[in-house]
């Protein structure tokens, strides 16, 4: 016999093999990431090959009554890409066209915020397959509260915490909690984030991604020198007040280049009554907290979502 040595073979592959190479969708955008950013890691890039590999990822089928007693079956995914910091967290979407490859990488990415912000959690994601848009509200619930029996045996406050995303919000998660606290035979309301706030939930929450969006984009436009126009809704077309940190005092006034839909509670009364002027010193508009109104009238103003831009130092928010 040779006693010559072997060389170890190699026991990591980074392609699941549930996954069609040729077809990776957003799972192979997280793989290419990862790979732009091996070069940086340093010692710790051995670690690489786990981060492109979820920890579980679990497929459910969500049967339910329809309301014309016919049955049907949706299918519905959990994935918890790693969970070394904590417990699993992200949002649960219900979308017609949602895939597995879609909840991975969404999972991962989640892994990758929540260590960034350095807070104790891993990241997961889930969804159903279902247009919520062809579901009544009975229906809605028997498709949530079935397919969280259906994850109650990976999901809890310690092991992983589910949250609304597309199509899913603060009832949903109550009918999540009422679910599993039921299957479990005592209240636990950390099961999910996102809840009513008299569930438990936390203020502030239903406006977290989009103030997320808006510090980041402001400060994104401050770094590169690029100047915001910024549009909102009127207080009176609002259904809630508008919150304190949309009125930010770093931004111009509520205009944009280009022609934009105007509110829909606005639309059907909504008309241009002058032409728009070649410049902000000629306009016959005045900007206000709630929007735009003739300098020469009295009446209420028409909110005009988007005009030409005024010079910066001319028109600043009243707030």
């Amino acid at each position: 016999m040779s006693s010559a040595s072997h060389a170890p073979a190699a026991f990591t592959q980074a392609l699941p093999s549930y996954l069609n190479p040729d077809h990776l969708g957003p799972w192979g955008t997280y793989l290419q990431q990862v790979d732009r950013v091996t070069p940086y890691l340093g010692s710790l890039a051995r670690w690489v090959d786990t981060l492109k590999r979820p920890k579980r990822s679990l497929i459910v089928d969500v049967p339910i009554h329809l309301d014309d007693g016919t049955v049907a079956h949706f299918e519905g995914y959990r994935v918890q890409h790693n969970t070394s910091r904590g417990p699993g967290k992200g949002g649960v979407r219900f979308h017609q066209d949602v895939t597995l490859s879609e909840v991975m990488a969404l999972a991962a990415w989640m892994s990758i915020k929540n260590a960034a912000v350095n807070v104790p959690y891993g990241g997961a994601k889930g969804g159903i397959r279902v247009d919520p848009r062809q579901l009544s509200r009975g229906e809605l619930e028997r498709v949530t509260r079935r397919y969280t029996s259906e994850i109650g045996i990976i999901i809890g406050p310690t092991k992983d915490i589910p949250a609304p995303d597309v199509n899913t919000n603060e009832q949903v998660m109550a009918w999540m909690m009422d679910t599993y606290s039921m299957n479990e035979g005592a209240t636990a309301t950390g099961v999910v984030t996102g809840k009513p706030i008299d569930l438990g939930g936390s203020l502030g929450r239903r406006d977290a991604t989009g103030r997320g969006v808006f510090t980041v984009g402001v400060e994104a436009a401050r770094r590169i020198g690029l100047e915001v126009m910024w549009a909102a809704w009127p207080r009176a077309c609002s259904p809630r007040p508008v919150p304190a940190w949309w009125r930010c005092k770093t931004m111009a006034a509520p205009f944009t280049a280009r022609p934009a839909s105007t509110c829909p509670r606005c639309r059907p009364t909504w008309q241009p009554t002058a032409p728009w002027p070649a410049s902000p010193a000629a306009s016959p508009w005045t900007a206000t907290p709630s929007g735009t109104r003739p300098a020469t009238s009295s009446s209420p103003p028409r909110w005009k979502a988007r005009s030409p831009p005024p010079t910066p130092a001319a028109f600043r928010p009243a707030w």
